[in-house]
């Protein structure tokens, strides 16, 4: 393959992403393992070598959270792991510490904020950490709104869930079309319902209709619209029985 391939080939991987089917993770896997082969004979190329390196890692890292996929995210971080320094020459610190993050982020096992241990919590402050490393390493005037929604959604897993939601409306405000962001602040007011066993009209409605931007959203998959429309029904219909007690 010569270079111009390799970056076609690179494109089209993140785009079977895009799609978000079963077979389109698996199809993105395989042409992965592929590309890592292909790419070896250009190790003598340090800057090519390395930016398509740390390109493949987020692939990795993107497959291993949303199929999901353990051994690409195990393969996503080790990439970033051995290759630290030589990444971030190509690359620079702050988009490899954003990389680094969510290949730590895929290897947290415990998912759940209500079922953390000890070592899990101490996971999320390092994830965290790695995080603020990447904003502040920004050198964009803008941080990248990603790295925010991150930054809220490790804050959120620790149950600092206000400082989450602040975080979430920051980068609402800002009118993208970054669903992430929405899902997490309704799921972060969904955990203070939960942690209170209490809750306002308001606050439901707040749920409801982060859902339902999500609907609104051309970044979302086709295959999960179903469950935040089931979503959005379920606290319609709690909306209603408040209204009556």
């Amino acid at each position: 393959m010569t270079q111009e391939e390799i970056s076609c080939e690179l494109k089209k991987l993140a785009s079977l992403i895009d799609i978000g089917g079963v077979k389109d993770f698996e199809d993105c896997f395989i042409g992965v393992n592929n590309l890592l082969e292909e790419i070896k004979r250009y190790k003598n190329d340090e800057p090519f070598y390395y930016k398509v390196l740390s390109q493949i890692a987020a692939i990795l890292t993107d497959v291993g959270h949303m199929q999901p996929n353990l051994e690409a995210s195990d393969m996503g971080l080790q990439i970033v792991k051995e290759n630290k320094n030589k990444i971030i020459k190509q690359v620079g610190e702050s988009t490899f510490y954003y990389n680094f993050s969510n290949a730590i982020s895929n290897s947290i096992i415990e998912k759940e904020p209500f079922n953390h241990t000890f070592h899990s919590i101490e996971e999320l402050i390092d994830l965290k950490l790695y995080l603020w490393k990447a904003i502040k390493l920004s050198s964009d005037d803008i941080t990248r709104p990603e790295y925010i929604v991150n930054l809220g959604n490790a804050l959120k897993q620790q149950f600092r869930i206000t400082e989450a939601i602040k975080y979430y409306d920051d980068i609402n405000a800002l009118n993208l079309d970054i669903p992430q962001s929405w899902i997490n602040k309704s799921e972060s007011l969904e955990m203070l319902h939960k942690i209170s066993n209490n809750y306002s009209i308001r606050m439901l409605q707040q749920i409801k209709e982060g859902y339902e931007k999500i609907l609104a959203s051309k970044q979302i998959y086709s295959q999960w619209l179903p469950y935040y429309e089931y979503k959005i029904n379920f606290f319609q219909k709690k909306i209603e029985e408040a209204r009556f007690c």
